[in-house]
């Protein structure tokens, strides 16, 4: 599978929610093991395996609003099928940690996802990742770019936590039953994670 995390590259947008999709992909990093991210397609690219399955991580350099170019690169470079991508991102829709896992869809506004199917059409997988609700009367472009009060940035490990879980699962055991169990709750958990079907 190849997981593409969503975000802006630099220290002024890291903490930020518009970067939860670049915080998922680091949390796979991490939980694999990776040491070393190389450059390809304008994206930092690594691979792992985790729990036996093999992911292809990256996390495109490009600027949100230009994702589509550097996914179409990548799927051309490391021979993925569209069936074999699934993006993760921000939605500011969802409510805070409310994850959302689809097989296709739309761009629900978020503009890195509107380029992508630009470039590619709706038929991938994605894992929304709810940021929301923004404050009343708030501008979104500023609440999706402002960092995260500390006391919701501590919950984000959680959170991000949780979309791992939810990838891992789906390699385990498709896509409707993953859909099923990521989309019920926040409690899916360790649960479904102990066996293969």
């Amino acid at each position: 599978m190849l997981v593409v995390g969503l975000g802006n590259p630099g220290e002024r947008y890291a903490e930020t929610p518009h970067n939860l999709g670049f915080m998922a992909v680091d949390e796979l990093a991490r939980r694999g093991r990776l040491s070393v991210w190389r450059r390809m397609c304008r994206s930092l690219v690594g691979r792992i395996t985790l729990v036996g399955r093999q992911f292809v991580l990256c996390k495109p350099q490009t600027f949100m609003n230009l994702s589509g170019q550097a996914v179409g690169c990548l799927l051309r470079e490391t021979d993925t099928p569209l069936e074999g991508l699934l993006i993760s991102c921000d939605d500011v829709n969802l409510p805070f940690g409310t994850l959302r896992l689809r097989s296709h869809g739309g761009s629900g506004g978020h503009n890195g996802l509107e380029d992508i199917i630009s470039h590619l059409g709706e038929n991938f997988g994605r894992m929304r990742i709810g940021c929301g609700p923004a404050p009343l009367g708030a501008d979104l472009a500023d609440f999706v770019l402002s960092p995260f009060p500390e006391d919701r940035l501590r919950e984000v490990g959680g959170v991000v936590g949780r979309v791992v879980e939810g990838l891992i699962l789906l390699e385990r055991v498709g896509w409707q039953r993953a859909m099923g169990q990521v989309n019920a709750g926040p409690q899916f958990g360790d649960d479904s994670l102990e066996s293969d079907p």
